[in-house]
Protein backbone atom coordinates (compact mmCIF):
# COMPACT_ATOMS: atom_id res chain seq x y z
CA UNK A 1 0.00 0.00 0.00
CA UNK A 2 1.34 3.43 -0.90
CA UNK A 3 1.06 6.53 1.28
CA UNK A 4 -1.58 8.03 -1.01
CA UNK A 5 -3.58 4.81 -0.99
CA UNK A 6 -3.40 4.74 2.80
CA UNK A 7 -4.81 8.26 3.07
CA UNK A 8 -7.69 7.26 0.80
CA UNK A 9 -8.29 4.07 2.79
CA UNK A 10 -8.50 5.97 6.07
CA UNK A 11 -11.20 8.24 4.63
CA UNK A 12 -13.86 5.75 5.65
CA UNK A 13 -17.41 6.72 6.57
CA UNK A 14 -17.92 3.64 8.78
CA UNK A 15 -14.87 4.57 10.89
CA UNK A 16 -16.11 8.12 11.21
CA UNK A 17 -19.58 6.97 12.20
CA UNK A 18 -18.21 4.59 14.84
CA UNK A 19 -15.91 7.32 16.14
CA UNK A 20 -18.75 9.83 16.54
CA UNK A 21 -20.86 7.24 18.35
CA UNK A 22 -18.09 6.46 20.82
CA UNK A 23 -17.29 10.13 21.36
CA UNK A 24 -20.94 10.80 22.18
CA UNK A 25 -20.92 8.00 24.77
CA UNK A 26 -17.60 9.24 26.18
CA UNK A 27 -18.94 12.76 26.58
CA UNK A 28 -21.99 11.41 28.39
CA UNK A 29 -19.68 9.39 30.65
CA UNK A 30 -17.63 12.48 31.50
CA UNK A 31 -20.88 14.34 32.19
CA UNK A 32 -21.64 11.77 34.89
CA UNK A 33 -24.16 9.64 33.01
CA UNK A 34 -24.54 5.94 33.75
CA UNK A 35 -24.20 4.12 30.44
CA UNK A 36 -26.27 1.06 29.60
CA UNK A 37 -23.14 -0.93 28.72
CA UNK A 38 -19.50 -0.54 29.79
CA UNK A 39 -17.37 1.91 27.86
CA UNK A 40 -14.46 -0.08 26.40
CA UNK A 41 -11.39 1.74 25.07
CA UNK A 42 -8.59 0.02 23.15
CA UNK A 43 -7.04 2.48 20.71
CA UNK A 44 -4.66 1.87 17.81
CA UNK A 45 -1.45 3.88 17.97
CA UNK A 46 1.40 4.29 15.51
CA UNK A 47 4.16 5.52 17.80
CA UNK A 48 7.90 5.70 18.28
CA UNK A 49 10.28 6.74 21.06
CA UNK A 50 13.30 6.91 18.75
CA UNK A 51 14.92 10.34 18.28
CA UNK A 52 16.72 9.09 15.15
CA UNK A 53 13.84 8.58 12.72
CA UNK A 54 13.48 10.23 9.35
CA UNK A 55 10.23 12.15 10.00
CA UNK A 56 8.91 11.91 6.43
CA UNK A 57 9.56 8.18 6.12
CA UNK A 58 8.27 7.43 9.61
CA UNK A 59 5.11 9.47 9.13
CA UNK A 60 4.33 7.76 5.82
CA UNK A 61 4.91 4.28 7.23
CA UNK A 62 2.77 5.11 10.29
CA UNK A 63 -0.15 6.22 8.11
CA UNK A 64 0.18 3.03 6.06
CA UNK A 65 0.25 0.95 9.26
CA UNK A 66 -2.91 2.62 10.54
CA UNK A 67 -4.64 2.07 7.20
CA UNK A 68 -3.86 -1.63 7.41
CA UNK A 69 -5.58 -1.73 10.83
CA UNK A 70 -8.47 0.37 9.58
CA UNK A 71 -11.15 -2.38 9.79
CA UNK A 72 -10.58 -2.65 13.56
CA UNK A 73 -11.47 1.03 13.99
CA UNK A 74 -14.99 0.35 12.66
CA UNK A 75 -15.85 -1.53 15.85
CA UNK A 76 -19.09 -0.12 17.26
CA UNK A 77 -18.73 -1.88 20.63
CA UNK A 78 -15.07 -1.14 21.42
CA UNK A 79 -13.72 2.39 20.90
CA UNK A 80 -10.57 1.97 18.79
CA UNK A 81 -9.40 5.51 17.94
CA UNK A 82 -6.33 5.73 15.70
CA UNK A 83 -3.44 8.01 16.65
CA UNK A 84 0.07 9.01 15.61
CA UNK A 85 2.66 9.75 18.30
CA UNK A 86 6.27 10.88 17.92
CA UNK A 87 7.62 10.62 21.47
CA UNK A 88 11.45 10.84 21.44
CA UNK A 89 12.98 9.31 24.60
CA UNK A 90 9.52 8.34 25.91
CA UNK A 91 8.95 9.48 29.49
CA UNK A 92 12.32 11.28 29.37
CA UNK A 93 11.36 13.59 26.49
CA UNK A 94 11.31 16.72 28.69
CA UNK A 95 14.45 15.62 30.57
CA UNK A 96 16.43 15.77 27.33
CA UNK A 97 15.15 19.28 26.64
CA UNK A 98 16.67 20.34 29.98
CA UNK A 99 20.03 18.94 28.94
CA UNK A 100 20.02 15.70 30.92
CA UNK A 101 21.81 12.75 29.33
CA UNK A 102 19.13 10.37 28.13
CA UNK A 103 20.27 6.95 26.96
CA UNK A 104 18.88 3.60 25.85
CA UNK A 105 19.64 1.00 28.50
CA UNK A 106 21.46 -1.98 26.99
CA UNK A 107 19.70 -4.62 29.08
CA UNK A 108 16.13 -3.32 29.34
CA UNK A 109 16.03 -1.51 25.98
CA UNK A 110 14.19 1.28 27.86
CA UNK A 111 15.11 4.96 27.89
CA UNK A 112 16.86 6.06 31.07
CA UNK A 113 18.34 9.34 32.30
CA UNK A 114 21.42 10.42 34.24
CA UNK A 115 20.46 13.06 36.84
CA UNK A 116 21.94 16.51 36.52
CA UNK A 117 24.91 17.38 38.73
CA UNK A 118 23.93 21.03 39.32
CA UNK A 119 22.51 22.09 42.71
CA UNK A 120 18.75 22.28 43.13
CA UNK A 121 17.71 25.90 42.69
CA UNK A 122 20.02 26.67 39.76
CA UNK A 123 18.02 25.18 36.89
CA UNK A 124 17.88 27.50 33.88
CA UNK A 125 15.11 27.69 31.33
CA UNK A 126 16.36 26.00 28.12
CA UNK A 127 15.97 27.43 24.63
CA UNK A 128 13.68 24.69 23.33
CA UNK A 129 13.93 25.83 19.72
CA UNK A 130 17.42 24.32 19.50
CA UNK A 131 16.48 20.93 20.95
CA UNK A 132 16.63 18.17 18.35
CA UNK A 133 13.84 16.05 19.85
CA UNK A 134 11.48 19.03 20.01
CA UNK A 135 12.28 19.97 16.41
CA UNK A 136 11.55 16.37 15.38
CA UNK A 137 8.16 16.37 17.10
CA UNK A 138 7.26 19.70 15.50
CA UNK A 139 8.24 18.32 12.09
CA UNK A 140 5.94 15.34 12.52
CA UNK A 141 3.18 17.70 13.67
CA UNK A 142 3.67 19.77 10.51
CA UNK A 143 3.38 16.61 8.39
CA UNK A 144 0.17 15.72 10.23
CA UNK A 145 -1.28 19.15 9.48
CA UNK A 146 -0.10 19.06 5.88
CA UNK A 147 -1.53 15.65 5.00
CA UNK A 148 -4.43 15.61 7.49
CA UNK A 149 -4.84 11.80 7.68
CA UNK A 150 -8.59 11.15 7.95
CA UNK A 151 -9.94 9.72 11.21
CA UNK A 152 -6.51 9.93 12.89
CA UNK A 153 -5.66 11.82 16.09
CA UNK A 154 -2.36 13.55 16.87
CA UNK A 155 -1.05 12.29 20.20
CA UNK A 156 1.27 14.42 22.34
CA UNK A 157 4.70 13.21 23.43
CA UNK A 158 5.15 12.61 27.17
CA UNK A 159 4.93 16.10 28.66
CA UNK A 160 4.55 14.45 32.08
CA UNK A 161 4.44 16.75 35.14
CA UNK A 162 6.80 19.08 36.96
CA UNK A 163 7.24 16.61 39.84
CA UNK A 164 8.06 13.68 37.56
CA UNK A 165 10.58 15.72 35.60
CA UNK A 166 12.17 17.18 38.73
CA UNK A 167 12.73 13.67 40.07
CA UNK A 168 14.19 12.57 36.75
CA UNK A 169 16.57 15.55 36.74
CA UNK A 170 17.62 15.44 40.40
CA UNK A 171 16.63 12.12 41.93
CA UNK A 172 16.20 12.27 45.71
CA UNK A 173 17.88 15.68 45.87
CA UNK A 174 14.66 17.46 44.87
CA UNK A 175 12.83 15.73 47.73
CA UNK A 176 15.53 16.73 50.21
CA UNK A 177 15.40 20.31 48.92
CA UNK A 178 11.66 20.47 49.57
CA UNK A 179 12.47 19.95 53.25
CA UNK A 180 15.72 21.89 53.71
CA UNK A 181 15.71 24.49 50.91
CA UNK A 182 12.10 24.96 49.78
CA UNK A 183 12.86 28.16 47.85
CA UNK A 184 15.30 26.25 45.64
CA UNK A 185 12.80 23.46 45.07
CA UNK A 186 10.05 25.94 44.24
CA UNK A 187 12.31 27.72 41.76
CA UNK A 188 13.22 24.64 39.76
CA UNK A 189 9.71 23.19 39.84
CA UNK A 190 8.37 26.47 38.44
CA UNK A 191 11.01 26.53 35.69
CA UNK A 192 10.11 22.98 34.67
CA UNK A 193 6.39 23.71 34.69
CA UNK A 194 6.83 26.84 32.56
CA UNK A 195 8.52 24.76 29.87
CA UNK A 196 5.87 22.04 30.08
CA UNK A 197 3.16 24.68 29.67
CA UNK A 198 5.03 26.23 26.74
CA UNK A 199 5.06 22.85 24.99
CA UNK A 200 1.35 22.33 25.65
CA UNK A 201 0.65 25.82 24.31
CA UNK A 202 2.45 25.11 21.05
CA UNK A 203 0.29 22.07 20.40
CA UNK A 204 -2.92 23.86 21.36
CA UNK A 205 -2.02 26.69 18.99
CA UNK A 206 -1.23 24.42 16.04
CA UNK A 207 -3.34 21.23 16.31
CA UNK A 208 -7.15 21.51 16.35
CA UNK A 209 -8.41 20.43 19.76
CA UNK A 210 -10.73 17.83 18.25
CA UNK A 211 -7.66 16.15 16.69
CA UNK A 212 -5.39 16.42 19.77
CA UNK A 213 -5.00 13.98 22.67
CA UNK A 214 -2.42 13.66 25.46
CA UNK A 215 0.04 10.77 25.66
CA UNK A 216 -1.20 7.15 25.64
CA UNK A 217 -4.49 8.12 24.05
CA UNK A 218 -5.12 4.43 23.24
CA UNK A 219 -5.95 3.95 26.92
CA UNK A 220 -6.59 7.50 28.17
CA UNK A 221 -8.76 9.07 25.49
CA UNK A 222 -10.86 12.03 26.67
CA UNK A 223 -13.45 14.35 25.12
CA UNK A 224 -11.74 17.15 23.20
CA UNK A 225 -9.97 20.02 24.89
CA UNK A 226 -8.61 18.33 28.01
CA UNK A 227 -5.09 18.02 29.37
CA UNK A 228 -3.33 15.32 31.31
CA UNK A 229 -0.85 15.03 34.19
CA UNK A 230 1.43 12.04 34.77
CA UNK A 231 1.13 11.66 38.54
CA UNK A 232 3.40 8.60 38.89
CA UNK A 233 5.70 10.10 41.52
CA UNK A 234 3.12 11.77 43.75
CA UNK A 235 3.26 8.64 45.93
CA UNK A 236 6.68 9.83 47.14
CA UNK A 237 5.30 13.02 48.71
CA UNK A 238 3.20 13.59 51.79
CA UNK A 239 -0.02 15.37 50.97
CA UNK A 240 1.31 18.55 52.62
CA UNK A 241 4.35 18.55 50.32
CA UNK A 242 2.22 17.72 47.27
CA UNK A 243 -0.11 20.63 48.03
CA UNK A 244 2.80 23.01 48.55
CA UNK A 245 5.07 22.08 45.64
CA UNK A 246 3.19 20.13 42.97
CA UNK A 247 -0.57 20.64 43.13
CA UNK A 248 -0.52 24.33 42.05
CA UNK A 249 1.62 23.41 39.03
CA UNK A 250 -0.63 20.47 38.11
CA UNK A 251 -3.64 22.79 38.32
CA UNK A 252 -1.92 25.30 36.05
CA UNK A 253 -1.23 22.71 33.33
CA UNK A 254 -4.77 21.31 33.43
CA UNK A 255 -6.22 24.84 33.44
CA UNK A 256 -4.52 25.56 30.11
CA UNK A 257 -7.23 23.49 28.41
CA UNK A 258 -10.93 24.36 28.08
CA UNK A 259 -12.17 21.31 29.99
CA UNK A 260 -11.05 19.56 33.18
CA UNK A 261 -8.52 16.82 32.47
CA UNK A 262 -6.98 13.60 33.70
CA UNK A 263 -4.25 12.35 36.01
CA UNK A 264 -2.43 9.05 35.47
CA UNK A 265 -1.54 7.08 38.60
CA UNK A 266 0.44 3.85 38.92
CA UNK A 267 1.44 3.58 42.59
CA UNK A 268 0.17 4.13 46.11
CA UNK A 269 -1.40 7.59 45.91
CA UNK A 270 -4.51 7.29 48.10
CA UNK A 271 -3.32 9.92 50.60
CA UNK A 272 -3.89 12.55 47.87
CA UNK A 273 -7.50 11.62 47.08
CA UNK A 274 -8.81 14.60 49.03
CA UNK A 275 -6.64 17.00 47.05
CA UNK A 276 -7.74 15.59 43.70
CA UNK A 277 -11.38 15.45 44.73
CA UNK A 278 -11.22 19.20 45.31
CA UNK A 279 -9.27 20.00 42.14
CA UNK A 280 -11.86 21.50 39.81
CA UNK A 281 -9.41 21.27 36.88
CA UNK A 282 -9.40 17.45 37.24
CA UNK A 283 -12.22 15.14 36.17
CA UNK A 284 -10.73 11.76 35.29
CA UNK A 285 -8.23 9.38 36.89
CA UNK A 286 -6.46 6.66 34.89
CA UNK A 287 -5.19 3.78 37.01
CA UNK A 288 -2.83 0.91 36.38
CA UNK A 289 -0.39 -1.31 38.28
CA UNK A 290 -0.55 -0.82 42.07
CA UNK A 291 -2.91 2.15 41.80
CA UNK A 292 -5.57 -0.14 40.33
Amino acid sequence: MTFGEALNTLDDTDIHSAYLGHISRLEHLFDGAHLDTPFILDGISASTTSPAIDPIEWFASSVIDLAEHMPEARNSRIFRPMSICCNPHGVHFVDGIFGARVFLHDFSAEWQVKPLTIPVGTLQRPDIEYDGSWLLVKRVASLFLEHDPPNVIFELPTLSSALNIALNLYGQEILIAMMVDPAAAHHDMRVINEVIMELHAWFRDHIPLDRLQPIVSAGRFQPKGRGQICGCSTQLLSNDLYEEFAAPLDRAVLSAYPGPGMIHLCGSHTHHIGSWAGMRQLQAVQLNDRAA
